[in-house]
């Protein structure tokens, strides 16, 4: 079983804080608060996907809005976000996290599952699509 596969609405944020707590007792958070920020970034997009397959309407505006308050409380905003293992999906949402726009996060989720779902129901392959160009 994989933390996908899970009914979870936030599977990587209670993470968050326990791996800042162990950096800090290590004595290392200077060093890596801006990699625990990265993983703060990603956890909170992965948590709006999530929320976005579970709930719809006010529910889902009070979850996500709940859900930032938690990702602003866990950021450090002097140590900026470590990019180098951050993937590009996640590094271009940074910007909106900061001012709590999240309708681009919500929109991109339920367009990716209304593909998965119209590619399921067609019976389509529902793995991702890579573009190559063949040689003559």
């Amino acid at each position: 079983m994989t933390l996908s596969s899970l009914p979870l609405s936030d599977p990587l944020g209670d993470i968050v804080e326990p791996l800042k707590e162990l950096i800090k007792s290590v004595h290392l958070y200077d060093s890596y608060a801006n990699t625990v920020n990265a993983f703060n970034v990603f956890a909170v997009i992965v948590s709006i996907d999530r929320l976005t397959g579970l709930f719809s309407g006010k529910e889902l505006k009070r979850e996500v809005s709940s859900r930032l308050k938690k990702y602003h409380a866990s950021y450090e905003t002097n140590a900026g976000v470590d990019n180098k293992y951050l993937v590009l999906k996640a590094k271009i949402f940074i910007p909106l996290l900061k001012y709590n726009i999240s309708w681009p996060i919500i929109l991109i989720s339920r367009l990716r599952r209304f593909i998965y779902e119209h590619r399921k129901k067609n019976k389509l392959p529902t793995e991702q699509i890579s573009i190559s160009k063949e040689n003559d």
